[in-house]
């Protein structure tokens, strides 16, 4: 489960990478490990500032209270940073703004920027963590990084009213992942675990119907070949 807590956001961003785009430019894969690294360094200097926000917002023990922190230090506070970060950096990354080269840089620039927070928890809690730290929380963060990436498209090129929309949409979006938190916490754990796994579901939905031929091989001479509408 400790595998799960720390690998799975880089191995969710080789998998969705590694899928057959047909918008692979030939250096696609030294570009995309250079937009991991900027988020990679952008967390270091974010983590701090989630730290600082976990000392401000505190960790109430029950009530209305305790959502309220831990919407704040679990969920938006690691996702607009890691959107802000983003935001601020774009302009320094060459990608195609089609849907799908505006997705998978959103989504690696953000799997770097969450690459470290499971490392991290891990560090600071083991061997004191539960399932809720080895599955669950890794789980919503994950689902953050795939619902916003999702959305990126919608909102370029996230200026003005676009980058403040964005915002709102992920503090909402966090607003559901709390809720899957809350019931773990006041003890309804099964119903924690289908609320996450149904709402990571949803945006695998979502992708799918964004980009269908990434999930569906032709074959061609015997060889498989995948097509990707712009």
């Amino acid at each position: 489960m400790s595998l799960f807590m720390i690998f799975s956001v880089p191995l969710f961003f080789l998998f969705v990478v590694l899928l057959p785009w047909q918008e692979a430019e030939p250096s696609r894969g030294l570009r995309l490990a250079s937009v991991f690294a900027y988020g990679f360094l952008c967390s270091l200097p974010g983590y701090i500032i989630l730290l600082i926000v976990g000392a401000i917002v505190g960790q109430p023990l029950t009530g209305f209270a305790s959502c309220v922190a831990g919407f704040f230090r679990e969920h938006y506070a690691p996702l607009a940073l890691g959107i802000g970060a983003f935001l601020l950096v774009q302009k320094k990354l060459d990608f195609p703004t089609t849907e799908a080269g505006i997705f998978l840089t959103t989504l690696t620039f953000l799997c770097g920027f969450y690459a470290i927070l499971g490392i991290a928890r891990f560090i600071a809690l083991y061997p004191q963590c539960g399932s809720d730290d080895f599955f669950l929380l890794p789980l919503l963060r994950l689902t953050a990084v795939f619902a916003a990436s999702l959305a990126a498209s919608r909102f370029y090129p996230w200026q003005g009213r676009a980058a403040a929309g964005y915002l709102a949409l992920a503090a909402f979006f966090c607003l559901v992942l709390t809720a899957a938190s809350w019931a773990y916490g006041a003890g309804y754990r099964w119903v924690s675990f289908v609320l996450g796994v149904g709402v990571f579901g949803v945006c695998a939905v979502s992708f799918g119907r964004s980009f269908p031929q990434t999930l569906s091989l032709q074959w061609s001479h015997g060889r498989p070949r995948a097509t990707l509408q712009k």
